[in-house]
């Protein structure tokens, strides 16, 4: 979902459904703040390892966050949603050319009614790509008609096609005919580790995506 953002910050703010600006507005009025840095990426890794704990998916390592960071530079950046000093959502920020990326957006799904952190943080993210010159904000992908496409709509964003490409390792042999159409397909029934990770407590599947991380494994 794009959001031409070429035409200025009044119109970006129009562009908003009347929904939003209103759930801006109401963030603003209770106190939320919008902080820009990598100081509050820890505490946004326990609301980020919890709502992907809800969800019922591993979620990504803090040294993930970190990493992006640190290697692309100004070409990255973290924003935090705060209420008092406690983190309630954050999002990173990737900047290519003209065009600005909002990706690992996540939000606390009990502070939403009474804080609204994530159209605050989206309009942040528009807000800031237009300062800096940008024509085009990326709000991140979306399955057609689901309600996450829906969302974006709200913040002004069209449709866009998304191409993925496919990396062939040149050090992994080529399957013949034969290996490809024996491969066993994927087992319809959950494994042993996912229905342990399914069963765990939230403490408990925060650990297990900071062991993933760790060991390289994927669950």
């Amino acid at each position: 979902m794009i959001a031409d953002i070429h035409a200025g910050e009044e119109t970006a703010w129009m562009a908003l459904r009347p929904n939003v600006r209103n759930n801006i507005r109401k963030g603003q009025k209770a106190g939320l703040t919008l902080e820009w840095g990598a100081e509050h990426l820890p505490n946004f890794h326990r609301v980020y390892a919890d709502l992907m704990a809800r969800k019922g998916l591993p979620g990504l390592p803090r040294k993930f966050f970190t990493n992006i960071l640190s290697q692309l530079g100004d070409r990255a950046a973290f924003l935090a949603a705060l209420v008092d000093g406690r983190v309630l959502g954050g999002t990173v920020v990737l900047r290519t050319g003209t065009i600005h990326h909002c990706t690992f957006q996540a939000a606390d799904p009990n502070a939403s009614s009474a804080f609204a952190p994530t159209p605050a943080m989206e309009w942040e993210v528009i807000r800031t790509a237009i300062a800096a010159g940008a024509a085009k904000a990326d709000l991140g992908e979306s399955t057609p008609d689901s309600g996450t496409f829906k969302f974006k709509r709200r913040y002004g964003g069209e449709a866009t096609e998304l191409h993925y490409y496919h990396y062939k390792d040149p050090t992994r042999p080529e399957s013949s005919p034969n290996q490809k159409s024996q491969a066993a397909p994927t087992s319809p029934s959950p494994s042993l580790q996912h229905r342990v990770y399914d069963a765990a407590p939230l403490w408990g599947q925060r650990w297990v995506s900071q062991r993933r991380g760790m060991k390289g494994r994927v669950i």
